[in-house]
């Protein structure tokens, strides 16, 4: 049986946990003090959405121009940083081309970590492969609040020609700032 609430019965008279969603008006504001703050909430977003076409056959990493920089909010924040990478692979005359892609903050690898290099290898002989490579990181490094990071796809080969960003499609990095 619904409890009518007026200024003569008050809210002391509902028990906890009788309110359903349904019962809420959709309009209804919920205090921010009334949240479980246990769970990170996303501070900010920032993406750059990349149209160029590169390519290298350095055999040292070099930056990509999938470069993006954001400013942190929060000295506890985590960065998750995601880039989608559409590469070409291969060109007449470069068989067996490899590509080694991996994330990077302000020049240097997450925490040292070595686990967001990905390889891809060449498959066709005389025609352009077309493929993606997609990398994720959470960097969990602390960040001064109100200062700028870099974050980058960086590329090295095994010496032949790896392009990427062609005509096919486009390469994206984003970053999330989340509050921890």
């Amino acid at each position: 049986m619904p409890t009518l609430i007026s200024g003569s019965t008050g809210v002391n008279k509902i028990t906890d946990g009788t309110i359903v969603n349904a019962d809420i008006a959709s309009g209804a504001a919920i205090d921010g003090s009334k949240i479980n703050s246990s769970f990170g909430k996303v501070l900010q977003v920032v993406q750059f959405i990349d149209t160029s076409y590169s390519g290298t056959t350095s055999t040292s990493y070099v930056t990509t121009t999938l470069t993006k920089n954001i400013t942190a909010i929060s000295s506890t924040s985590k960065f998750l940083v995601t880039a989608a990478i559409n590469g070409m692979y291969l060109n007449a005359g470069s068989t067996g081309a490899q590509g080694f892609w991996k994330l990077a903050v302000n020049g240097g690898d997450f925490s040292g970590a070595n686990t967001n290099h990905h390889s891809e290898s060449g498959r066709a002989a005389l025609i352009g492969e077309h493929d993606s490579v997609t990398l994720h990181m959470l960097d969990t490094v602390s960040k001064t609040a109100g200062t700028t990071h870099t974050y980058a796809v960086y590329l090295k080969t095994n010496g032949n020609l790896v392009k990427y960003g062609d005509t096919a499609g486009t390469s994206a990095i984003t970053i999330m700032e989340i509050e921890s």
